[in-house]
C-alpha cells in the first residue's frame, strides 16, 4: 500500500506521540507547530548559566508530575530514556485559611483551629464524591445512571448541598481550582466526577506517594517532546500556524499563515479545542462540534516557582 501523508497540527505530547507511532509504521507524516519550540503543555526552563543550572536545576512551567496508573507517559519515559525521581513525601503539609496556618501530616487537613466538625464534614464529602465517581463510566460519562441530573448541577451547587461547614467547602473549592484551573461554578458536577474518574479517584489525584504527584522527570518534562521531535527530524516544522483546513474530494489541504500549502489524506488536530476557532474549516464543522469548541475554554492559572539555597524550614 502506498504511503499516505498525514498532516499533524500541534507538536505537543499528543501530536508528537501520534507522529512517532505513524512514522514507525512507515506512514509519511509532517508535524506543523505554531510556536518556535515543541512541547505544547510542557515547558521546561533552566538558569542562564551552567553554574546556576548545577545549583538550581530546572523548572517545569507546564505539566510536571507523573505517577502510578499513568502507564502511557511512564512507558514513553522508558522508551525515550528519561529517568524519573521520587518527590519528597516526608514533610508536614501547610493549610492556610482566613489568616490561620495549620500543620498536618495526613492527606487531608483537620481544621482543629476552626470547627471540630469540619474534618468529619470534609471526609464525609470525599467519601460521597468517591461513591458517585464510581458510578461514572470512564469512557462514556453520559451513560451514568444520574448523568442528566448531575450535568444540570454545578459542582458549586453540589458543595452547597453536601457540606455543612465553611472549611470543608472552601477546601474542596480549592481542590477543584487547583486541579481544573476553573472555579466550581464553571463546571457541571458530572464533569467534575468524570475528571476524578479519569484520575483513578480523589485520593490518587491528591496524594504524593502512590498518587499523581509521586514522581518528576529528571531534566524536566519537556524532554519527552524534545526527544520525540529530534527523532522525527525535519518532519517537524516550527513557526507554522495553521489557519485553513479544507476537505476536498481527493484529500485534505492545510494552509499556514505564511501561505504554505500541505496536501494529505488525513489531518490530526492535536491542539486545544478552543484554538480550533482560529482555523477556517471548509466545509464548516457541524454546529454541535462548533458549540462544543466555544464552550471548552482554556484554564486560567499562574504557576509560581521559588528557589531556596537551603531547606531552612526543615532546620527549624
Amino acid at each position: 500500500m502506498a504511503k499516505q501523508l498525514v498532516i499533524i497540527v500541534g507538536a505537543g505530547l499528543s501530536g508528537l506521540s501520534a507522529a512517532t507511532l505513524l512514522n514507525e509504521r512507515g506512514v509519511d507524516i509532517v508535524v506543523l507547530e505554531a510556536n518556535d519550540y515543541v512541547g505544547g503543555r510542557t515547558l521546561t526552563v533552566k538558569p542562564s548559566t551552567k553554574e546556576e543550572e548545577l545549583q538550581f536545576g530546572w523548572a517545569d512551567l507546564g505539566a510536571s508530575y507523573v505517577g502510578p496508573t499513568q502507564d502511557h507517559v511512564l512507558r514513553l519515559c522508558k522508551t525515550l530514556g528519561c529517568e524519573t525521581y521520587l518527590c519528597k513525601d516526608n514533610h508536614d503539609n501547610i493549610h492556610y485559611s482566613r489568616g490561620r496556618r495549620c500543620r498536618y501530616t495526613s492527606s487531608w487537613p483537620c481544621f482543629w483551629w476552626s470547627n471540630p466538625f469540619a474534618a468529619w464534614d470534609l471526609r464525609s464529602a470525599i467519601i460521597k464524591i468517591q461513591e458517585m465517581v464510581d458510578q461514572v463510566p470512564e469512557d462514556c460519562p453520559w451513560k451514568a445512571a444520574k448523568a442528566i441530573e448531575w450535568d444540570k448541577m454545578t459542582f458549586k451547587e453540589f458543595l452547597n448541598k453536601q457540606c455543612w461547614t465553611r472549611d470543608a467547602k472552601e477546601f474542596l473549592e480549592a481542590f477543584c481550582v487547583i486541579n481544573n484551573t476553573a472555579d466550581d461554578h464553571q463546571m457541571s458536577l458530572l464533569f467534575f466526577l468524570w475528571y476524578v474518574r479519569q484520575g483513578q479517584g480523589i485520593n490518587r489525584i491528591w496524594r504524593i506517594k502512590g498518587g499523581a504527584q509521586e514522581r518528576k522527570i529528571v531534566g524536566g518534562s519537556q524532554q519527552l517532546c524534545l526527544k520525540m521531535a529530534q527523532k522525527l527530524g525535519g518532519k517537524v516544522i516550527l513557526k507554522k500556524p495553521v489557519f485553513q483546513v479544507r476537505h476536498m474530494d481527493d484529500g485534505i489541504m492545510v494552509k499556514t499563515t505564511d501561505g504554505t500549502v500541505y496536501n494529505g489524506s488525513y489531518v490530526i488536530l492535536a491542539i486545544p479545542p478552543v484554538t480550533h476557532m482560529k482555523i477556517h474549516f471548509d466545509p464548516p464543522l457541524p454546529s454541535l462540534r462548533h458549540g462544543l469548541i466555544q464552550r471548552t475554554p482554556m484554564g486560567l492559572v499562574i504557576k509560581w516557582i521559588a528557589f531556596f539555597r537551603k531547606e531552612f524550614w526543615v532546620e527549624k
